[in-house]
């Protein structure tokens, strides 16, 4: 995806998360689908989502869209804690990540994000 095609599937992914249900939306398969196929570009768009949506969203891209990206692709996880110990916003939506496991390599920097301040 190019930068303005991602300015474009972010507008619509936040516009649909706002009056669709992940069942009803295209948006919603398409990011999942890039968590598997295009992992550089499905991170991208995370980023941009989570910098771009409204605070009261973050659990839907933390448990939606970036929980599968770090099931899907474990590498991801320390790209992950490091934009968290810098993001807030970031790291609010890391927060409702469930059902992931963490790397052994990255047990002890997730646990230090949890308890450290911004």
């Amino acid at each position: 995806m190019t930068n303005d095609q991602i300015d474009e599937f972010v507008d619509r992914y936040l516009r649909e998360m706002q009056t669709t249900t992940s069942e009803e939306s295209s948006v919603w398969s398409t990011l999942d689908s890039l968590t598997d196929d295009e992992p550089e570009t499905a991170w991208r768009v995370i980023r941009r989502l989570v910098a771009e949506s409204p605070e009261m969203y973050l659990h839907q891209i933390g448990a939606g869209p970036l929980e599968a990206l770090l099931s899907n692709r474990p590498e991801c996880f320390g790209l992950a804690v490091s934009v968290a110990n810098t993001d807030n916003k970031f790291r609010e939506a890391l927060r409702y990540v469930r059902g992931v496991e963490i790397p052994a390599e990255w047990h002890e920097a997730y646990d230090q994000l949890w308890r450290s301040e911004l």
